[in-house]
């Protein structure tokens, strides 16, 4: 979910407040959360530049019950987590199912080190390349990716079935569509009734559970009617899926809607923490016991689950062209984005906070007064956690600094 990580918001008030202290072309919110949707630049089809992320279906090994997830932010994950994807593998695993995720994708959203010139109107590539959460070990193949729609996999679904050959089919899309106002609730219903066919199309004897779609808090500049908007689509899938199965390829509903309480379960307000992967894994569990006779979810979801802390990126440049400043720093394993402080050191201000996190691993900066030195500092955020700070850069000095 974020094209990013995007949903792009355009700040006035942060525009503003960067004129003063060291101003920023464009600064956007990088996490799935409400407004209007760039342009995304994301794979097109199984043949994309991730080469090495992609794992053909033909080469797995047989006698594996094989899943693949489809789904969007809360299904990719970010680096650091867990992922519902693996708090489920292991219920599976416990309860002597032998499962295979399978798909195109291994890894977790990961930012990038820049994003593009044209950002928010075009957002850098969605990598597929972050880890886990250190220790843990699952089948990590996955046909998920952050900022993804119904409206986008339904033209690709075809083709990701017949390559992998799932026997189950876990679907978690939607809320990118409602939150972006790229559908209406009914027009989501018909697309994900696409999808469907278009799977079974594919794989006459595929089983498949489709998520209703999660309700978030209220979030910095979400429509005041996507809650209500959430829950017509919720009541309408309800309705229709029961006529969409077949003795061949049932379908089951696995309800987020009800289950999912964004202000507990989540980091941001949309995106699972730990306590949130337990219970969406537990969603499809409950469906797959139900509906197909998979073992029963025992597993306690945990009162608490430690989160991803970034730690403070260690080293970071500023360097001036112009009227122009590049600021870079280190990557902090986990950040969904960065606080960046700035201030005019020439006239004696104070740092100021951007107001929303960046979501990169640089940012460039047009200058009030070229002529003056500008200091900068950043602090990793994950959900509400920031980091320490990270050491200053200043205009005044050229450093260089290794790019990960």
């Amino acid at each position: 979910m974020w094209a990013v990580v995007a949903l792009a918001l355009a700040l006035t008030a942060l525009v503003a407040t960067a004129a003063c202290a060291g101003a920023v072309a464009a600064l956007v919110w990088p996490a799935e959360a409400a407004g209007a949707r760039p342009e995304p630049t994301r794979r097109t089809d199984l043949a994309g530049q991730d080469g090495k992320n992609r794992q053909d279906g033909k080469n797995r090994q047989d006698g594996h019950l094989r899943v693949m997830v489809t789904g969007d932010s809360i299904s990719q994950g970010r680096e650091g987590d867990f992922t519902w994807r693996y708090r489920l593998w292991e219920h599976l695993r416990s309860g002597g199912v032998n499962a295979r995720f399978v798909g195109p994708w291994t890894g977790t959203y990961v930012i990038p080190p820049a994003q593009p010139d044209e950002y928010p109107k075009v957002d850098a590539p969605i990598s597929h390349d972050g880890a886990y959460r250190a220790g843990i070990d699952f089948p990590t193949e996955n046909n998920a990716e952050w900022g993804w729609t119904a409206l986008e996999a339904k033209q690709t679904i075809a083709g990701d079935v017949a390559r992998y050959q799932p026997d189950i089919l876990l679907v978690e899309l939607g809320y990118n569509d409602l939150a972006y106002a790229l559908n209406t609730p009914a027009g989501l219903v018909a697309d994900l009734h696409t999808l469907l066919t278009r799977a079974r199309a594919a794989r006459p004897s595929i089983k498949v559970v489709l998520a209703d779609v999660i309700h978030p808090t209220p979030l910095p500049g979400m429509s005041p009617d996507l809650n209500a908007r959430i829950s017509e689509y919720n009541e309408l899938l309800a309705r229709e899926l029961p006529s969409w199965g077949t003795a061949s390829s049932p379908v089951a509903l696995a309800g987020l809607g009800a289950t999912y309480q964004a202000a507990t379960d989540t980091y941001d307000g949309v995106h699972p923490g730990g306590v949130g992967e337990f219970r969406v894994a537990r969603a499809f569990a409950d469906a797959l016991a139900t509906a197909f006779g998979f073992p029963p979810y025992l597993t306690p979801i945990p009162q608490t689950v430690p989160e991803t802390m970034p730690s403070a990126p260690q080293s970071i440049t500023a360097v001036k062209e112009g009227g122009i400043v590049t600021v870079r720093w280190s990557h902090s394993f986990g950040a969904g984005g960065y606080v960046l402080y700035s201030r005019d050191a020439t006239l004696g201000r104070e740092f100021t906070p951007s107001d929303l996190p960046l979501p990169a691993d640089s940012w460039k900066f047009v200058l009030p007064d070229p002529a003056h030195t500008f200091e900068y500092y950043v602090r990793a955020v994950h959900g509400p956690h920031l980091s320490p700070a990270s050491p200053t850069a200043s205009t005044a000095r050229v450093e260089a600094l290794p790019m990960r």
